[in-house]
């Protein structure tokens, strides 16, 4: 083996980060498509809650894989990575908890 990256991790990786981009305003996307917790008691504020119904979803296949399982995964990450200062951050934290917390290479 060659200790490589999966392509499931990187692809998990690459949805993670873009969630973080459109919540933190880098990429200018309607927020229109996301639905956030008003009532925060466990975990971080940033939580997503998944629609129940969207029409024309399945134009947009990125905002259709956050709403099937890329949100759970964001809701159960921890404040300090989903609060991160810059993108850079985010990417090191995020990669070092899904290879120590996920077991994912």
């Amino acid at each position: 083996m060659l200790g490589l990256t999966t392509f499931e991790t990187r692809m998990l990786m690459a949805d993670l980060i873009q969630v973080f981009k459109i919540l933190h305003n880098i990429d200018r996307v309607d927020k229109f498509f996301f639905t956030f917790a008003l009532n925060n008691t466990m975990g971080h504020s940033l939580k997503l809650y998944k629609s129940r119904f969207v029409l024309d979803i399945n134009k947009f296949a990125f905002l259709k894989t956050v709403s099937l399982c890329v949100s759970d995964i964001w809701n159960h990450l921890p404040d300090d990575i989903v609060s991160a200062a810059s993108l850079n951050i985010l990417k090191n934290k995020l990669d070092r908890h899904l290879q120590i917390n996920w077991g994912l290479k």
